[in-house]
């Protein structure tokens, strides 16, 4: 994921998805926090909404599938607003925008 800073795109964080059924490796112990998302409904595998609180029911058409297993890594603090605040701060030529 990139964030748009005065500078440019600057790479704010990465996402590694592994094959359902895959290994979830743990190089860093219990800091590493891979998830799965129980929430998105598909369309021929295309997404097209999340069920949630506010959207408690499918689209029409839609299946709701789990996803495989996931880890974020991010260079910068979370939530977003912290993103692209840090990312605004790392020394970086001038980029493209994302």
């Amino acid at each position: 994921m990139y964030a748009n800073t005065p500078k440019g795109a600057v790479l704010a964080a990465v996402m590694y998805i592994t094959s359902p059924g895959g290994s979830t490796p743990q190089p860093r112990g219990r800091l590493t926090q891979w998830h799965v998302h129980t929430n998105p409904c598909t369309i021929g595998g295309l997404r097209v909404g999340t069920v949630s609180a506010a959207q408690p029911t499918r689209p029409a058409g839609s299946r709701n599938r789990d996803t495989p297993p996931m880890i974020h890594l991010w260079f910068a603090p979370i939530p977003a607003v912290q993103v692209l605040h840090a990312a605004g701060r790392v020394a970086s030529p001038a980029n493209g925008t994302a």
